[in-house]
Protein backbone atom coordinates (compact mmCIF):
# COMPACT_ATOMS: atom_id res chain seq x y z
CA UNK A 1 0.00 0.00 0.00
CA UNK A 2 1.51 3.58 -1.33
CA UNK A 3 -0.17 6.10 -0.12
CA UNK A 4 -3.21 4.54 -0.13
CA UNK A 5 -3.27 3.47 -2.71
CA UNK A 6 -3.62 -0.36 -3.23
CA UNK A 7 -1.05 -2.31 -5.02
CA UNK A 8 -2.46 -4.94 -7.35
CA UNK A 9 0.70 -6.84 -7.18
CA UNK A 10 0.93 -8.33 -4.03
CA UNK A 11 -0.54 -11.71 -3.69
CA UNK A 12 2.60 -13.96 -4.03
CA UNK A 13 1.20 -16.55 -5.24
CA UNK A 14 -0.23 -14.87 -8.46
CA UNK A 15 2.35 -15.45 -11.47
CA UNK A 16 2.61 -11.81 -12.49
CA UNK A 17 4.02 -10.95 -15.78
CA UNK A 18 3.97 -7.35 -15.81
CA UNK A 19 7.78 -5.70 -15.08
CA UNK A 20 5.90 -2.41 -13.13
CA UNK A 21 4.03 -2.62 -10.19
CA UNK A 22 0.00 -1.65 -11.26
CA UNK A 23 -2.38 0.18 -8.47
CA UNK A 24 -5.74 -0.04 -7.93
CA UNK A 25 -7.36 3.66 -8.76
CA UNK A 26 -10.35 5.48 -8.96
CA UNK A 27 -8.79 8.91 -11.53
CA UNK A 28 -10.61 10.29 -13.64
CA UNK A 29 -9.43 10.00 -17.53
CA UNK A 30 -10.24 11.65 -20.71
CA UNK A 31 -9.75 9.81 -23.91
CA UNK A 32 -9.88 11.07 -26.94
CA UNK A 33 -9.41 8.88 -30.30
CA UNK A 34 -11.51 6.74 -32.76
CA UNK A 35 -13.68 3.76 -32.55
CA UNK A 36 -13.99 0.67 -34.10
CA UNK A 37 -16.28 2.63 -37.12
CA UNK A 38 -13.88 5.02 -37.61
CA UNK A 39 -15.53 7.81 -35.45
CA UNK A 40 -13.59 10.13 -33.69
CA UNK A 41 -14.94 10.33 -30.09
CA UNK A 42 -14.06 12.35 -26.97
CA UNK A 43 -15.24 10.49 -23.76
CA UNK A 44 -14.60 11.16 -19.70
CA UNK A 45 -14.45 7.80 -17.50
CA UNK A 46 -12.02 6.40 -14.74
CA UNK A 47 -9.08 4.39 -14.39
CA UNK A 48 -9.84 1.10 -12.39
CA UNK A 49 -5.76 1.06 -12.59
CA UNK A 50 -2.65 2.19 -13.29
CA UNK A 51 0.71 1.31 -13.76
CA UNK A 52 4.40 2.86 -15.44
CA UNK A 53 4.03 1.56 -18.72
CA UNK A 54 -0.09 1.38 -18.99
CA UNK A 55 -3.73 1.79 -17.60
CA UNK A 56 -7.15 0.05 -17.60
CA UNK A 57 -10.15 2.24 -18.08
CA UNK A 58 -13.47 2.00 -18.56
CA UNK A 59 -14.74 2.93 -21.75
CA UNK A 60 -18.44 3.19 -23.47
CA UNK A 61 -16.81 3.64 -26.63
CA UNK A 62 -15.84 0.59 -29.06
CA UNK A 63 -12.42 0.42 -29.83
CA UNK A 64 -10.11 -2.15 -31.55
CA UNK A 65 -7.13 -3.67 -30.21
CA UNK A 66 -3.97 -1.58 -31.80
CA UNK A 67 -6.22 1.44 -31.76
CA UNK A 68 -4.56 4.93 -31.07
CA UNK A 69 -5.52 7.34 -28.14
CA UNK A 70 -4.99 10.63 -26.44
CA UNK A 71 -4.83 10.10 -22.59
CA UNK A 72 -5.57 12.92 -19.92
CA UNK A 73 -5.65 11.89 -16.61
CA UNK A 74 -6.53 13.52 -13.49
CA UNK A 75 -4.06 13.66 -10.66
CA UNK A 76 -6.21 13.32 -7.41
CA UNK A 77 -3.90 14.97 -5.07
CA UNK A 78 -3.13 18.04 -7.36
CA UNK A 79 -6.23 20.90 -8.42
CA UNK A 80 -6.41 20.87 -11.73
CA UNK A 81 -3.22 18.88 -12.68
CA UNK A 82 -3.66 16.26 -15.71
CA UNK A 83 -1.15 13.93 -16.74
CA UNK A 84 -1.01 13.41 -20.85
CA UNK A 85 -0.07 10.09 -22.56
CA UNK A 86 -0.49 8.58 -26.16
CA UNK A 87 -1.33 4.99 -26.10
CA UNK A 88 -2.19 1.60 -27.69
CA UNK A 89 -5.47 -0.41 -26.99
CA UNK A 90 -3.92 -3.61 -26.13
CA UNK A 91 -6.54 -5.91 -24.51
CA UNK A 92 -10.46 -4.99 -24.91
CA UNK A 93 -12.85 -6.67 -22.54
CA UNK A 94 -16.44 -6.18 -23.62
CA UNK A 95 -19.25 -6.07 -21.17
CA UNK A 96 -22.49 -5.05 -21.29
CA UNK A 97 -22.61 -1.09 -21.74
CA UNK A 98 -19.23 -0.78 -21.10
CA UNK A 99 -15.43 -2.58 -22.19
CA UNK A 100 -12.68 -2.85 -20.19
CA UNK A 101 -9.69 -1.40 -22.62
CA UNK A 102 -5.95 -2.18 -21.21
CA UNK A 103 -3.96 0.78 -22.49
CA UNK A 104 -0.02 0.46 -23.32
CA UNK A 105 1.51 4.10 -23.03
CA UNK A 106 4.44 4.95 -25.87
CA UNK A 107 6.06 6.66 -23.03
CA UNK A 108 6.99 6.12 -18.91
CA UNK A 109 7.29 9.74 -19.33
CA UNK A 110 3.56 11.80 -19.19
CA UNK A 111 3.51 15.32 -20.39
CA UNK A 112 1.52 17.61 -17.32
CA UNK A 113 -1.23 19.81 -18.02
CA UNK A 114 -3.20 22.47 -16.21
CA UNK A 115 -6.05 23.21 -17.10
Amino acid sequence: MYEGIQTLNEDPCLKERRRARRYKVAWQVRVVGADASARLFDELTYLRDISVGGAYAYFSSAIEVGSRVSVTIKLPSMIETWMSYTATAVRIDTGFQVNGVGLQFDSVRPDFKRY
